[in-house]
């Protein structure tokens, strides 16, 4: 009986010290704020599109998207994100304007997530590719990302090779 009761004592604390110990999580001091991007590498062209998304932020914060131009100005894209109830939040950057007006060229980026006053949060990079460029001009990280040159557009009227016209 001795016996008994001693295993039930010892699994009634193992019970209460297990299930009475409050798990935390990480205190919001510790969750540092993260950007990203997606595509990490991507082909310079007027239709590209480049993924943002951050997370570890203030639930509602207002974050800015900035990076320093092709010519070094730090430029800020026209809408904050917000962050959600979670603290996590993403953007598009759709890239027409900057790819025509040569705002962004070819090379590596960073890409900053900053507050109302502009303090940078968080920083990431992305690679940007001159697809027009000749292969042999390519960064060698463009190609071992697996970017590839765009296959030149048939025109109209002409005919593919190896084919002959019929009269």
């Amino acid at each position: 009986m001795k016996k008994m009761s001693l295993i039930a004592l010892v699994g009634l604390v193992f019970y209460l010290s297990t299930s009475l110990i409050p798990v935390y999580a990480a205190p919001a001091a510790a969750v540092r704020p993260t950007i990203s991007v997606s595509p990490s590498v991507i082909a310079l062209e007027k239709n590209a599109k480049l993924v943002i998304m951050g997370s570890g932020y203030r639930p509602g914060q207002e974050v800015l998207i900035l990076f320093h131009d092709a010519l070094g100005v730090l430029t800020a894209l026209p809408d904050a994100a917000v962050a959600n109830d979670r603290g996590s939040w993403a953007a598009v950057w759709d890239m027409a304007d900057y790819v025509g007006r040569k705002i962004v060229t070819d090379g590596v980026y960073a890409i900053m997530s900053a507050d109302a006053k502009y303090n940078v949060i968080a920083t990431t990079t992305a690679g940007f590719v001159d697809v027009s460029k000749d292969l042999k001009d390519w960064p060698d990280w463009a190609t071992a990302a697996g970017i590839k040159k765009p296959e030149a557009k048939q025109t109209e009227g002409k005919q593919k090779e190896g084919k002959k016209k019929k009269e």
